[in-house]
């Protein structure tokens, strides 16, 4: 194996494993902020934001996509404007 295949393979073990052992809250926060995404539930959305969530899940699904999905413009608006324009 080359010198760069490895530092590629060890950098991708590590960011996988960074993403699994997420910790329990912030795991957590995370399916309390897409389930609020998905209900328009702007509060809980903020909730879970300032709990540590993060917009973007490991597949690169966002928090806005349920948002969208389900009609609530104005939740919508503000994931697009304040939290996924950052991301």
């Amino acid at each position: 194996m080359k010198k760069i295949e490895v530092k590629i393979l060890f950098i991708s073990l590590l960011l996988s494993t960074a993403v699994r052992s997420l910790p329990a809250e912030m795991e957590q926060a995370r399916k309390n902020l897409f389930a609020a995404a998905g209900r328009g539930d702007v509060v809980g959305v903020k909730q879970a934001l300032a709990k540590g969530a993060n917009v973007t899940a490991e597949d690169g699904y966002r928090a806005l996509v349920p948002a969208a999905v389900n009609g609530h413009l104005e939740l919508t608006k503000f994931l697009i404007n304040t939290v996924c324009a950052r991301s």
